[in-house]
C-alpha cells in the first residue's frame, strides 16, 4: 500500500497534468509543440498511474521525472523571455 502523503503527491501531480493536456487543447495559444506537449502529459498521467500501481523503484522513477520536469520548465522560460 502507497502511505496518504505518497498517494496524495500522486493525486495533484495527475491533476495538474490532466489540466495541462486541457489547457494545452483549449486555452493555449496552438504551437509547433503543442502535440508533442499533449503527448508528454498523457504518457506522464500514464507513468505517474503505473508508478502507483508498482512500487518502490517505479515511485523512484516518478520523483526523477518530477524534478527533471521542473528544469525543463526553467529552460522553457529561458527560451520564452529571451
Amino acid at each position: 500500500p502507497v502511505p496518504q502523503d505518497i498517494y496524495m503527491l500522486y493525486v495533484v501531480e495527475a491533476g495538474f497534468y490532466f489540466h495541462s493536456v486541457y489547457a494545452t487543447l483549449f486555452m493555449d495559444q496552438w504551437r509547433r509543440d503543442s502535440i508533442l506537449m499533449i503527448v508528454h502529459h498523457i504518457l506522464t498521467n500514464l507513468l505517474i498511474f503505473f508508478s502507483l500501481l508498482s512500487g518502490e523503484i517505479a515511485r523512484n522513477k516518478y520523483y526523477m521525472h518530477v524534478c527533471t520536469c521542473a528544469w525543463c520548465w526553467v529552460i522553457k522560460l529561458n527560451f520564452a523571455t529571451g
